[in-house]
């Protein structure tokens, strides 16, 4: 990012599959891997991250013109078919959604996996 450029941050939360076995220290190098790489075409950098046993944290920092969608799409599907290769296996790890907040209002992991498992609920 250039050094004039006015940034925002954000954090990002998502949950993996429900019965998912947690990902071992190789397949989270692998799916920070996958995001590192998505983020090079796009307006953003990882800031700093975090993993839960049933999610994961992201923090962000963007420039006007992100597209958080685009970003997470590419993401998905790369870390997914990437770990699919690792474990031999073609089911999905994540759930459907993502929750997105601006830094100044962080949520909890744990509530929003939660969340993102019960269809039409509101955080």
């Amino acid at each position: 990012m250039k050094n004039n450029e006015l940034t925002m941050q954000l954090q990002v939360v998502i949950a993996f599959v429900d019965g998912l076995v947690p990902l071992e220290y190789r397949e989270r190098e692998v799916v920070l891997n996958a995001f590192r790489n998505a983020t090079k075409r796009m307006k953003c950098y990882l800031v700093n991250y975090r993993f839960g046993e049933r999610w994961m944290e992201l923090i962000l920092d963007h420039s006007p013109g992100f597209d958080i969608s685009k970003l997470m799409r590419c993401f998905k599907a790369v870390s997914s078919r990437n770990i699919h290769t690792l474990r031999g296996n073609a089911s999905g790890i994540w759930a459907p959604g993502y929750v997105v907040r601006t830094i100044g209002e962080p949520v909890e992991p744990e509530a929003v996996f939660q969340s993102l498992l019960t269809v039409g609920s509101d955080l």
